[in-house]
């Protein structure tokens, strides 16, 4: 056990690696500044990202999701922390996911969209923030009314969305798959944009 594995269960908190085949118990360390992943000021507009420690026997990877306490979180960057050949940990960023959807494919036969998976967590932000809803106010001043604005939904691949999918989340908001941008997918962590539609 190196040193920083033992700061972290000191100093963390015991969390769960939740996964198909059998959830993993370990420790985390996390910060909301992210600060441990190399971001230096705190944004209040990040608050839903962080950095985290995870130790060396964790067997975290890219595109887990992390239950702490009621929180859950989804692994969006790792590397290895290793001093002299000696592997000591894991850091990197964590996007807060307690938005609940489910997802819904179209089908064929009915001629419905109709429920594939539910209960999925993921994290879903308006794309560009500020600056894309102040562009467009500017130039379309008396139509534009923010609600087919662009947002970036994250989520691991496992939860089966795609180019034709809807997602509606715990209030009921639906949102559609852009047609503008298909669906990627690496390390087990899928990223796509979406329109709230209704």
């Amino acid at each position: 056990m190196s040193t920083l594995d033992e700061t972290i269960r000191l100093a963390g908190r015991a969390v769960t690696l939740i996964r198909s085949g059998g959830n993993v118990s370990t420790y985390m360390y996390y910060t909301t500044t992210g600060r441990v992943a190399g971001k230096s000021k705190l944004n209040l507009a990040d608050d839903h990202e962080g950095g985290f420690l995870f130790p060396s026997d964790s067997s975290v990877v890219a595109g887990d999701l992390v239950l702490a306490g009621t929180d859950y979180y989804l692994v969006v960057a790792l590397a290895d922390i290793v001093v002299f050949g000696e592997a000591w940990g894991y850091k990197g960023m964590l996007y807060k996911c307690n938005s609940v959807i489910t997802v819904q494919h179209w089908n064929s036969v009915t001629d419905l969209f109709e429920d594939y998976k539910a209960d999925v967590h993921s994290f879903i932000i308006h794309e560009g923030e500020q600056a894309w809803a102040e562009d467009k106010s500017l130039l379309r001043p008396t139509k534009y009314r923010g609600k087919r604005k662009p947002f970036t939904l994250y989520a691991q691949t496992s939860s089966g969305i795609n180019s034709n999918s809807v997602i509606i989340d715990q209030e009921l908001r639906k949102f559609r798959v852009s047609k503008d941008h298909d669906p990627f997918a690496a390390d087990g962590i899928l990223i796509t944009q979406v329109l709230w539609v209704e």
